[in-house]
């Protein structure tokens, strides 16, 4: 890169704000104080605060979904400290931030290898793009940590659980800044995590023909729950290379509460000889839980998988990725209705008056239900004192 700002120059940096803060403006980084009026410039502060300029210096300038731009900070600031290796008790390479400034007497404000630690989402949700801005980098930091060192790096760094229980090993954290690096390279405007996915995929296949990159960095965003998009670039090195296919039949279902629900997991080896597959399920809704029958298969078989929800699920249409990991990972999305599929789908209209046990099987018009008693209010929307909810194995 030709400086900082791409023309072989940078930007001034100011320390003397009377704030608890250090901020970019988009033309100048100010530093301010913590809460004993001390300086807060460590390195990865001001990485952080260069990472800000960064992005507004590279094609489609600043990033606007929320989290994307803090996170971008951070990965900065890692990758300073990374850079210049200092010892205990100075600034030491880590995945925290502001950990030497001790901004508001709490410790570091965010942990990349676990946001959750101080608060922040792990994972990937609908709700990241309306969340506070430095919380919503929780998936960001998470997914270059995961990138960078895998879920068990050892050597004194920590551990980091994945939204889908799946185990990652790192490519290094020089090899991952350079992989988050050309996706910025990529960027449009109006930069999403959905579109961060699919340039930093673009960047590892460019940086490494032979796909491992590729196959590392869409595992690390299968694992912060950010599922495959439209555009993702696929990556094949050698036709010889072991890899399979993986598709869900059907793709989607309803469970009723107390009931469950099943799909064929269904694997094609597309290369190569077959290899072992270990399926996992991205994080499922309260009350709502996975069985695959097997949990592991050889590709070029077929597996079935469960969906069972209790009878204090949250009712509601979730999106769950199914996740195929061998020497290579495939992913593919199942569309779940919790709280569906009761009296209002060709259901008998049961009331208090009707005498049936609970789990007791019945039939109407051709199929077969499960009686289900429920006491008033237990499910939404029933009323008397009674209702029934049924397990419609045919809706």
């Amino acid at each position: 890169r030709n400086g900082h700002n791409g023309n072989g120059g940078s930007w001034p940096v100011k320390v003397g704000l009377n704030e608890l803060n250090a901020y970019w403006d988009g033309s100048t980084i100010t530093i301010g104080h913590n809460q004993s009026n001390q300086w807060i410039a460590s390195m990865d502060v001001i990485g952080h605060e260069f990472g800000h300029g960064i992005d507004q210096n590279t094609p489609g300038g600043t990033s606007t979904e929320a989290g994307l731009g803090e996170g971008t900070g951070d990965i900065f600031g890692a990758l300073t400290e990374a850079y210049t290796n200092e010892p205990s008790p100075y600034d030491v390479p880590d995945y925290t931030v502001g950990e030497t400034v001790n901004l508001v007497g709490q410790g570091p404000i965010r942990y990349m290898y676990k946001p959750s630690t101080n608060g922040d989402p792990d994972c990937y949700s609908s709700s990241i793009p309306s969340t506070e801005v430095h919380k919503a980098a929780g998936p960001l930091n998470h997914w270059f940590y995961l990138l960078a060192e895998g879920t068990n790096p050892g050597g004194g760094k920590p551990a980091s659980p994945t939204c889908n229980n799946t185990t990652l090993t790192g490519v290094g954290i020089q090899q991952a800044g350079k992989i988050f690096y050309g996706g910025m390279l990529l960027k449009t405007s109006g930069m999403t995590y959905k579109k961060y996915r699919t340039v930093t995929l673009n960047s590892a296949k460019t940086l490494d023909p032979t796909c491992a990159l590729f196959a590392k960095t869409k595992a690390a965003w299968d694992a912060v729950s950010l599922p495959a998009q439209p555009n993702d670039p696929t990556c094949t090195s050698n036709p010889g290379d072991p890899d399979f296919s993986l598709a869900l039949n059907p793709t989607s279902g309803n469970v009723a509460l107390g009931g469950d629900v099943t799909t064929a997991v269904n694997t094609t080896t597309t290369s190569g000889s077959a290899q072992s597959l270990t399926l996992t399920t991205s994080t499922l809704p309260s009350g709502v839980t996975a069985e695959f029958t097997p949990g592991t298969i050889q590709s070029g078989a077929n597996s079935s998988l469960k969906f069972s929800a209790s009878s204090t699920a949250t009712p509601g249409t979730y999106t769950v990725t199914v996740t195929a990991t061998g020497t290579a990972t495939h992913t593919a999305q199942y569309t779940l209705t919790v709280g569906s599929g009761g009296p209002g789908c060709n259901a008998p209209a049961w009331n208090a008056n009707s005498v049936y046990t609970n789990g007791s099987v019945v039939s109407y018009q051709g199929h077969t239900y499960r009686a289900k008693w429920w006491t008033q209010g237990e499910v939404p929307g029933t009323t008397g004192q009674w209702g029934v909810w049924v397990d419609l194995g045919a809706c």
